[in-house]
């Protein structure tokens, strides 16, 4: 994992990736109604994805490229 970066999520359905080095967030991932709420993600042990977990039940698994 990059420790440059974080991720966050909200009841909104985004995720949002951030540069902890400028405090600014380079990235927000916008999912459908459907899910619900974005309940967690987590960067994978490489760094080349984010597993997001929704409300609805439903887990995604995002590719990132820094």
């Amino acid at each position: 994992m990059d420790p440059r970066y974080f991720v966050s999520t909200s009841l909104d359905n985004t995720v949002k990736i951030w540069n902890t080095g400028q405090s600014k967030e380079i990235k927000t991932i916008e999912f459908n109604e459907s899910v619900k709420g974005v309940w967690s993600a987590s960067f994978s042990p490489d760094g080349k994805y984010i597993a997001v977990a929704c409300q609805n039940g439903t887990i995604s698994l995002i590719s990132f490229v820094n």
